[in-house]
């Protein structure tokens, strides 16, 4: 059966099943990331108190930082890899062991730049062993291979595996959480939750794809190493300057300014991060097709802008038209900040899924890495300066209109880069 034809290219139905699948899966494994925590924080703000509550998510902000070395870009660099060499068992195989045996490396690496931070700074070593229980999260991370999953399109044992744990680790949060001094029990809870299900999943990748784990060499290590380097730079880059806008906003500002402004970014990306599965999804799915037929993967491309650019244009409109009702709604609050702020951010989740599909779903799934990280590392440099020089004077106003004119330059980035590659992109078959 046959879904679609256009220039003789053909969309097989298994192949758009196989897409919708992996999107529901990975929709489930979203609503379980922003369900349950809507469910434990305000449960554990008031057990626990603002000032204990503040140093677990203190210990959670600092251990992130970690996560982006250990991930090291793997989630999209060894994805597309997986996508390639999908058929190919032995050579599956090597790169599982290899992209291992690296994360375990970046792992090791992270453990000593933490105790070097314990050691040397009293506002780290008061609550070591928060930081400590917290660390151990990424352990579990380093198991779970997603990037395989992801690779392989078989993104349901993601859902499960993460499932399961985020509802078991929530259940105990209710049952030993008693007191305020029960602090140290979320990020240890939360940690256990990880590590096993990182192994579990670890366990269930041998066993369902029948590969075998040998310890790679030095070459194969460096190999990875260098081609997720421009992805981890971008990825790096990106965190950096999304991390800094509430940190550099808390130093001009007041704290109700600083929340609001958390609070109206928060809403916009949470119905961003409701597309990422499907981002998730189609970047090995068109990885495979570049990889073998350009054209039915730039086909491809031209259908998903249609049909996501179209509907997040939509839900910009509606955010634009109704953000005083969002407002009232999520924050319980009228206050003319945050409705200016929405206002300003309405059409963020429009510009971020065309950067996305530019980006990643194309430069990327092409392999231009280089391109695509220029394309991010130039606008977040000029992100922070612009926001270091308009922040001291229009304060939350200055930095949202900053923001949506990175985004916005990101975008203009990529498609200029496309257009410099456009001979190389729709050259072949």
């Amino acid at each position: 059966m046959r879904f679609a034809k256009r220039d003789n290219y053909i969309l097989e139905i298994s192949s758009i099943r196989k897409i919708i699948e992996n999107v529901l899966s990975l929709s489930i494994l979203q609503i379980f990331n922003y369900v349950l925590p809507l469910v434990t924080f305000p449960y554990l703000l008031r057990v626990l108190g603002p000032g204990n509550f503040g140093l677990v998510m203190f210990s959670q902000a600092l251990i992130q930082y970690f996560a982006l070395i250990t991930d090291y870009g793997f989630n999209l660099s060894a994805t597309r890899e997986v996508s390639i060499y999908r058929e190919d068992r032995r050579k599956l195989s090597a790169i599982f062991s290899s992209v291992f045996i690296t994360k375990i490396l970046l792992l090791v690496v992270s453990f000593f730049i933490l105790v070097i931070l314990l050691v040397s700074f009293e506002k780290f070593r008061d609550f070591w062993y928060i930081h400590l229980f917290t660390f151990c999260s990424l352990i579990g991370n380093v198991f779970f291979p997603v990037w395989l999953f992801q690779g392989l399109e078989s993104m349901k044992y993601i859902s499960i595996l993460n499932g399961i744990s985020k509802i078991v680790v929530t259940i105990f949060i209710f049952l030993l959480i008693r007191e305020s001094d029960d602090y140290y029990l979320v990020p240890l809870l939360n940690s256990l939750g990880n590590v096993l299900m990182g192994m579990i999943a670890w366990w269930i990748a041998l066993r369902k794809f029948h590969l075998s784990f040998t310890f790679p060499n030095k070459d194969a290590i460096k190999s990875h190493l260098i081609d997720g380097w421009y992805v981890f730079i971008s990825t790096f880059s990106t965190s950096l300057y999304t991390v800094s806008n509430t940190f550099l906003l808390g130093l001009f500002a007041s704290n109700t300014i600083v929340g609001y402004y958390s609070a109206v970014e928060k809403i916009v990306k949470s119905l961003y991060n409701l597309y990422m599965p499907v981002s998730q999804t189609l970047f090995p799915y068109i990885s495979h097709l570049a990889k073998r037929e350009k054209r039915k993967a730039l086909e491809f491309i031209k259908f998903s802008f249609f049909i996501l650019g179209l509907g997040s244009f939509l839900v910009s409109v509606g955010i634009c038209l109704f953000s005083k009702q969002i407002v009232k709604w999520l924050l319980g609050t009228e206050h003319l900040l945050p409705v200016d702020l929405l206002t300003i951010f309405s059409f963020l989740p429009f510009v971020l899924v065309l950067s996305n599909l530019l980006g990643t779903q194309t430069l990327l799934a092409f392999n231009f890495k280089k391109i695509f990280t220029m394309s991010i590392v130039i606008p977040s440099l000029l992100h922070i300066a612009l926001s270091i020089i308009f922040t001291p004077f229009y304060l939350a106003y200055g930095l949202a209109f900053v923001t949506m004119f990175t985004e916005i330059l990101i975008v203009i980035f990529r498609m200029v880069g496309i257009n410099r590659v456009k001979h190389d992109l729709f050259r072949g078959n």
